[in-house]
């Protein structure tokens, strides 16, 4: 199962994450969100992520990350 990363893929943030995940081999699906749209502030990213910003992670796996 890939890891699902929200983001934006010009956002530093989200460019570090893809890069840790390209460096430790891990499978990964980016979801293209726009910030211009405001998709980070749709109620459904704001349950991942409450503080609205980049990068957020999908379940993984099924213990949540600590």
């Amino acid at each position: 199962m890939a890891v699902k990363v929200y983001g934006w893929a010009i956002s530093p943030f989200v460019s570090r994450v893809l890069l840790c995940l390209e460096d430790a081999g891990v499978d990964y699906e980016l979801v293209a969100m726009s910030r211009e749209a405001g998709d980070h502030r749709r109620p459904d990213y704001l349950a991942r992520n409450v503080r609205a910003t980049a990068a957020a992670l999908g379940p993984c796996c099924q213990y949540p990350l600590l």
